[in-house]
């Protein structure tokens, strides 16, 4: 075993060792070939062992995508806790460019994967205090879902029409997070529970005049 592998490894209990140097060797050799070098940040692989151990989503991940390590220490997001609203920026930023649902799906699933790990890895490594851990988790759930609600709002009124109120006012989709997302203290096995609404039952004159319920039911459903 290497030097460096032997600094990933040597603070864990005997029981974990392979487990762990496993995935360092898989980690290793899937960052040669991306033209990548391992991580050698001193901080990062003083924790790495007791990371890769307590979470096989952390361990497999960075094995599957050591860009996501990279990019993660490279921009500094995972020695850092995130400023109010950052979240919400990265999500926007992540869907900028996505032009249908599919890639939609796509940009929300990387940017769950990246943000995931870097939590995870704050929690388990015991840089981030567990409120810290919790807003987090649920402001990457927020934000989500408010990126994905603009972006499939705007498609839809395009290919259906605009739902409008009987005063002629536009009418948008309330989403409610209720239990833990409500009062913001989602932990990593939590479900969100959301509650759709909309203002009132209507017409839209669009393509295929459609009711407002039709709509707005197609829309909590995509």
């Amino acid at each position: 075993m290497s030097e460096l592998a032997e600094s990933v490894v040597n603070r864990l209990p005997t029981s974990l060792r392979a487990g762990v140097e496993s995935h360092w060797q898989g980690y290793c050799e899937a960052a040669r070939e991306l033209g990548l070098k391992p991580v050698r940040h001193p901080e990062l692989l003083r924790v790495l062992g007791r990371v890769w151990a307590s979470s096989e989503f952390v361990a497999l991940a960075c094995v599957r995508a050591p860009e996501l390590l990279e990019d993660l220490l490279v921009s500094g997001d995972l020695l850092r806790d995130y400023a109010v609203a950052e979240l919400q920026h990265k999500a926007a930023a992540a869907v900028a460019k996505c032009s249908g649902e599919s890639e939609l799906a796509t940009a929300l699933r990387h940017l769950r994967r990246r943000e995931m790990v870097r939590i995870a890895w704050r929690d388990l490594a015991g840089w981030a205090p567990v409120d810290t851990v919790l807003q987090e988790l649920s402001a990457l759930a927020d934000a989500s879902i408010e990126v994905a609600l603009e972006r499939l709002y705007a498609w839809q009124c395009r290919e259906e029409g605009v739902p409008k109120t009987a005063a002629g006012q536009v009418q948008r989709m309330v989403v409610l997070g209720m239990g833990k997302l409500g009062a913001y203290e989602l932990n990593f096995s939590s479900d969100i529970d959301l509650i759709f609404a909309y203002p009132e039952p209507g017409q839209i004159g669009g393509k295929r005049g459609i009711s407002c319920e039709e709509f707005f039911t197609r829309l909590s459903q995509r």
